[in-house]
């Protein structure tokens, strides 16, 4: 980390580009794109929810499933696609 810090002030200090100096900066950049890029999905997806109101397990379901009944219920509810979504966007705030 270091170096790379000291890299770049002798390349902005002597104006000469150190070998390698260039592609490490580049890999940071797209790197950093990388990351703006993922963070505002993020901040987009909880601005989303947060609109929607509270999110809940779908109706009569309760997770941990203990039994094998349980599974089969749960298994009968996931047929629904609308279900899934639900279970889907409850799992994704938990």
């Amino acid at each position: 980390m270091q170096w790379i810090f000291v890299s770049a002030v002798l390349c902005s200090v002597s104006g000469l580009l150190l070998p390698g100096s260039a592609t490490v900066l580049a890999d940071v950049r797209q790197t950093q794109r990388w990351q703006s890029t993922a963070l505002q999905s993020v901040l987009r997806q909880l601005s989303g929810s947060a609109e929607t109101g509270v999110v809940e397990m779908p109706e009569g379901m309760s997770l941990p499933v203990r039994t094998f009944d349980d599974i089969d219920m749960v298994e009968e509810k996931l047929a629904a696609s609308a279900t899934q979504k639900l279970l889907v966007r409850y799992a994704s705030i938990i």
